[in-house]
């Protein structure tokens, strides 16, 4: 196959109109370099639409294709930037960590990649970046050097940059094998501008508005540890615990360590309501998205939040809530990155309705069962930290239930149920051992405070040797939460020490 290689972007200036820009700068990171030819002969190339680039079909138009088994062809519409915001062209081809700064940003190694290239049948997709007078483009300098692309964008103004690093293929960080990162420092880049792009008027775009994008499920709220740990106080009747869904409301509005019932007004009370929420609730404040097809939202804690409990179903939540999108705002530095976005602040509140699921799994604990297996009988074992002993191994396993995170031979946990609940259960639950921390609950309470940390790491709780008792922990887990439900079972039968 023969190509022309004549240089494509020939008649480019009777195509390109809005878009006929050059390089704005470029800024040495190495001070011997500011005088580097190679760098000056790189700036005066164009960064420009590429003239037979097209739109993309949407889907309907796809369809219309193909119509009563007849392929027709729909004329391609020439791309247009003022139809696109820059925001859709930010792509890094080296890694770069996601951040609020850069909401769009995408590593990939592809897209900007083929820019360097002058014909037609290699270039890129949408833009391209070549001084025509001089027969000149990226792919001239290859021999010689890397090339690595990062591009940001101002929805707010309509401006792609496109900054271009050039890495000597000589240099000695290069030649030892060096991570990028580390051999960062010793690159050079030229910055280019292209302008022309679609913009939002301002905060308040109708179009910057919308939140069709938003999921607020992504925040994925649930009870918090220290709310677990309430309600697990309540059930074991100890001063303080808390005992329904009820407990966690400011119902009579005068109580600032608990959730707000009503729209608060001032800062101040804002401030202590979204303090009292983190500690009450556990959930994710940004909805942690980046990238092209979602935008980047975050809980407004500087406006009013509120709750509602269900009349019907208790153990339903609505937080009343606002919050903000980050829209990529670059500003131009020939001295720094150009990492810069705007926060915008979503007039409409949102509303978001979440199962606490704590009393869902709580109703489960009265059929929870530990019996004793008759092959190992405890009548003559003495209750002590290693006996019965616990065994974190999965192996060996055969014969017991709810292993998961350990078992005892001398036990066997399990739901007293019908078979047909038992299924539905293990579909939707998870039971099992609760092994402790150092850090949880039962390190508050009385059990054996003396020798708590002896227990870590076991569900073992109390030990009554002269009783012949001892208390264990488990749990219930609805599976894709992070709630848990925590329970105490006392096992009895053991050897009385005398």
């Amino acid at each position: 196959m023969k190509f022309n290689k004549k240089i494509f972007l020939i008649s480019s200036s009777l195509v390109v109109s809005s878009a006929m820009v050059a390089g704005i700068g470029t800024y040495v990171l190495v001070a011997s370099n500011k005088n580097n030819e190679d760098v000056n002969l790189i700036k005066s190339l164009k960064f420009e639409v590429n003239p037979e680039a097209n739109e993309e079909f949407s889907e309907n138009e796809k369809k219309s294709d193909y119509n009563n088994g007849i392929i027709t062809t729909t004329k391609p519409k020439k791309f247009d930037i003022s139809n696109h915001f820059a925001s859709e062209y930010t792509y890094s081809s080296f890694y770069v960590s996601s951040s609020d700064n850069e909401p769009t940003l995408v590593s990939d190694n592809s897209f900007w990649n083929n820019i360097k290239n002058k014909y037609s049948y290699n270039a890129n997709k949408y833009f391209t970046l070549l001084n025509i007078d001089k027969d000149l483009s990226l792919v001239d300098f290859e021999n010689k050097y890397n090339f690595y692309y990062h591009s940001y964008a101002n929805d707010f103004e309509g401006k792609l940059y496109l900054r271009v690093y050039l890495e000597d293929k000589e240099d000695k960080l290069v030649k030892e094998g060096k991570t990028l990162t580390e051999r960062k420092v010793n690159w050079k880049f030229v910055d280019f501008i292209m302008e022309g792009f679609k913009k939002y008027s301002g905060e308040n775009d109708e179009l910057l508005q919308k939140t069709d994008d938003y999921n607020n499920n992504q925040h994925q709220f649930s009870i918090s540890t220290y709310t677990r740990n309430q309600f697990l106080k309540g059930d074991l009747n100890i001063d303080g615990g808390w005992n329904s869904i009820s407990d966690l409301l400011d119902l009579n509005n005068n109580k600032n360590e608990l959730l707000p019932t009503r729209k608060l007004d001032s800062n101040d009370a804002i401030k202590k309501a979204y303090l009292s929420i983190s500690r009450i609730l556990s959930f994710y404040k940004s909805n942690n998205i980046f990238g092209k097809t979602k935008s980047k939202y975050i809980i407004d804690d500087s406006k009013p939040i509120y709750f509602e409990q269900d009349s019907s179903n208790s153990n339903l939540l609505t937080m009343n809530y606002y919050i903000k999108k980050f829209v990529p705002n670059a500003k131009y530095s020939d001295s720094e990155e150009l990492t810069t976005s705007k926060e915008i602040k979503i007039n409409q509140m949102q509303k978001l309705t979440f199962n606490t699921l704590y009393f869902e799994l709580k109703k489960f604990a009265e059929k929870i069962k530990i019996s004793v297996n008759s092959n190992t009988p405890i009548n003559e074992t003495i209750p002590s930290i290693n006996s019965p002993l616990f065994i974190s191994s999965q192996a060996n396993t055969t014969g017991y239930t709810n292993t998961k995170n350990g078992y005892y031979k001398e036990f066997n946990l399990f739901l007293d149920s019908t078979e047909e609940e038992i299924n539905n259960f293990n579909n939707l639950y998870e039971l099992k051992y609760y092994k402790r921390s150092s850090i949880d609950i039962f390190s508050e309470l009385d059990f054996s405070k003396s020798t708590s940390n002896t227990f870590d790491k076991t569900p073992l709780l109390e030990i009554k040797q002269n009783e012949g008792k001892a208390k264990y922990a488990y749990s219930i887990n609805k599976k894709g939460s992070n709630v848990n439900f925590l329970g105490v079972f006392e096992v009895s039968g053991f050897k009385e020490k005398q």
